[in-house]
């Protein structure tokens, strides 16, 4: 699930092997896009820019403007989790079942130009960011911890720990201060990108926390669950947070628009809903 980066559209993946495009003021659908490898497993935006993740261990790159498909990329046959662009459309990374995060030109569809041995179980979770100047990878694994990587050596920076279950979404915050981590046990944990100190520690889900979204100004946290809740956590300030009754199941993404003044989630029941962000005034659906 992503916003468009103007805030007009809707891009949304499904189980049912379809990539739609949505005109998000009204809901309305402009386009479907047929998956040729099966449901996507994972998907990221940039631009007009599309990848899709598959569990054959295909990516593949499509302009979901045109529905076009311009490239197919695979490293091994593993299951892809995760993908994000790195800052442009000109280069992703995509991770999965084999443990390892590879990263991409996109103009070179043979072998990805890195490969890092990155965790000791599956890669569940890929976030990309900017600390100060440097840009920089955060990774979620079911080995239960949050890794940083600088991605102009592919070096790793730092290594969180402290979840006590699977790691199931990771999230930067605009500026790159913040990173928060979401984990089977329903835990969401916020660290400094600066350290290895852990800021906030929040509970809010019955069972497993899914989804994790930062609003575009960097201090307010969306998290979704099993429990069919959002919660949104204004965490700068450490205040109760609002709840969003939202999905009847799990909610499998969320998405801040560009402006901050909608949620977008989408969950196991295969709907879409877009909310008023409760932090800035009442609440519609």
């Amino acid at each position: 699930l992503f916003y468009s980066d103007d805030g007009a559209s809707l891009i949304t993946a499904s189980k049912d092997a379809t990539v739609k495009v949505w005109t998000a003021s009204s809901a309305t659908l402009k386009r479907t896009i047929e998956m040729d490898d099966g449901a996507a497993t994972a998907m990221a935006v940039a631009g007009k820019r599309l990848l899709t993740g598959h569990a054959n261990g295909n990516i593949v790159l499509w302009d979901w403007e045109t529905a076009d498909r311009i490239a197919t990329y695979k490293h091994n046959d593993a299951e892809i989790w995760s993908v994000s662009f790195l800052g442009s459309a000109q280069r992703f990374a995509a991770a999965g079942h084999d443990w390892k995060i590879a990263v991409w030109d996109a103009a070179t569809t043979s072998s990805p130009f890195g490969v890092l041995d990155a965790h000791d179980s599956a890669v569940h979770s890929l976030a990309f960011g900017r600390s100060g100047s440097k840009p920089i990878l955060a990774s979620g694994s079911a080995d239960k911890t949050l890794k940083i990587w600088n991605l102009e050596t592919l070096d790793r920076v730092r290594t969180y720990r402290g979840h006590r279950d699977y790691i199931t979404a990771v999230a930067l915050a605009a500026g790159g201060k913040d990173i928060a981590s979401a984990s089977l046990d329903g835990k969401v944990r916020i660290w400094s990108t600066r350290s290895n100190r852990l800021t906030r520690s929040l509970s809010g889900h019955d069972g497993r926390a899914s989804a994790l979204a930062f609003a575009p100004s960097g201090d307010v946290l969306a998290s979704g669950g099993a429990d069919g809740k959002i919660r949104v956590w204004d965490f700068k300030k450490s205040r109760t947070p609002r709840t969003l009754p939202s999905h009847a199941g799990d909610i499998a993404a969320l998405a801040f628009s560009p402006d901050g003044q909608h949620i977008a989630s989408a969950g196991d029941d295969g709907l879409v809903r877009i909310w008023d962000n409760p932090l800035q005034k009442p609440v519609t659906n």
